[in-house]
């Protein structure tokens, strides 16, 4: 997936619904959550939004991490709420997973998504179509990676080559749902 077009598109996206306070929470240390940062980032200049470090959440997953990602997830939340009148209209989440660990803090603090608070997230997993939460996000296209990677294992096999690096940058989709609310401006 091109994670920093697709980092773009979702904040695109929020920013044509309205939003001009966007939040991004995203993980320290895998580089398609940098990438997908960037792409945060590039929309926000874009659309000449001034960059509020107050509303950029870095989550730790590694290995030697503190504390467990829902929890840290809890805390960002509580920081990003402390903001009162400054908080963000709508975050984008690294992935699914984190965005549901976020929508129940953001839903136990009781704000109503989207009407209180937007979110976009990354993956289209199956999480995402819970009937409780219907994910707005960006699709990682896993049936056409795993398409790519056995045809390119059964050309090796069929006729084996020298090893040439291969790049597969898919272009993301958004799958439009009901976690992102129309702001009128």
């Amino acid at each position: 997936l091109d994670d920093v077009n697709a980092g773009r598109k979702a904040t695109n996206y929020l920013i044509e619904a309205g939003h001009r306070r966007i939040a991004c929470l995203h993980p320290t240390g895998q580089l398609s959550g940098w990438h997908r940062y960037q792409g945060y980032r590039h929309a926000l200049d874009a659309h000449q939004i001034v960059y509020d470090d107050r509303l950029d959440k870095v989550i730790d997953n590694g290995k030697n991490a503190t504390q467990p990602v829902p929890t840290q997830i809890a805390f960002l939340i509580k920081q990003i709420l402390a903001l009162g009148n400054e908080r963000p209209t709508a975050i984008v989440f690294y992935n699914d997973t984190m965005t549901l660990h976020g929508y129940r803090c953001l839903e136990e603090a009781g704000l109503r998504i989207p009407d209180d608070m937007s979110l976009i997230s990354f993956d289209d997993s199956e999480r995402a179509l819970q009937p409780a939460a219907q994910l707005t996000g960006v699709i990682h296209p896993k049936y056409y990676l795993g398409k790519w990677a056995a045809e390119m294992l059964l050309g090796q096999i069929e006729a084996p080559a020298p090893h040439f690096p291969l790049h597969l940058l898919i272009a993301p989709t958004l799958a439009e749902r009901d976690s992102v609310k129309r702001l009128s401006h």
